[in-house]
């Protein structure tokens, strides 16, 4: 019952995690530590050095729904 806006998928593959997540109207944030092709580019809304950074997009997120 949640709207695809206002989901944010997390993923380390921007080629299948972001991509597929844009098609469905998702946030997305690229888990750049989790990265093992090399991805100077993900495309995503956010890019993560650390999981710890969750925190401050979820709260923005919050404050912008």
């Amino acid at each position: 019952g949640v709207n695809s806006e206002n989901i944010l998928m997390v993923g380390d593959w921007p080629e299948r995690d972001v991509v597929g997540a844009k098609k469905l109207n998702m946030k997305t944030a690229f888990a750049k530590y989790g990265d093992t092709f090399g991805t100077e580019y993900s495309g995503a809304d956010y890019d993560l050095n650390d999981i710890s950074q969750l925190l401050k997009i979820i709260e923005k997120e919050n404050i912008n729904a």
